[in-house]
């Protein structure tokens, strides 16, 4: 519940799932396995939540994929950030992460990261984390 008093319509699963980088190993058990009664409608994978700058733009990972690309888009509004596409789709980002293994269930879902516009500050920001510390030992909360 919120300070207005409202209630969401459904209930809402928080998961923490490991074993990505060696086949979605957590998410795959999880989604054949589930430890709660009921069908999900959704998944929203916030993997690679990388809040290096302030959220101006969102990168989603299978934006036209479902109607939850209209969802985004709406709530994104609301907050003044604006909704980008994956920028690499060639890499295959959107079937090599954990929400993957819900849409093989048929469960529409998303993933999602801090976004940039090519050519400034945060691009340099992200492409130098991205090269320094993405799987490295220096990749931790600080």
């Amino acid at each position: 519940m919120n300070d207005s008093g409202a209630q969401p319509k459904r209930s809402i699963l928080f998961l923490s799932v490991t074993g990505e980088e060696k086949g979605e190993l957590g998410s795959q058990y999880f989604a054949a396995h589930p430890t709660v009664s009921g069908s999900f409608v959704a998944d929203i994978n916030m993997d690679m939540y990388l809040p290096v700058f302030p959220l101006r733009f969102l990168e989603v990972q299978g934006l036209a994929e479902s109607t939850l690309g209209d969802d985004v888009r709406a709530a994104a509004e609301q907050a003044g950030v604006q909704v980008q596409a994956d920028k690499e789709p060639e890499h295959n980002r959107f079937i090599r992460s954990d929400q993957y293994s819900f849409i093989k269930k048929g469960v529409p879902a998303l993933a999602f990261k801090f976004g940039y516009i090519a050519g400034t500050p945060e691009e340099k920001i992200f492409k130098a984390w991205y090269s320094d510390s993405y799987h490295a030992p220096s990749d931790d909360v600080n």
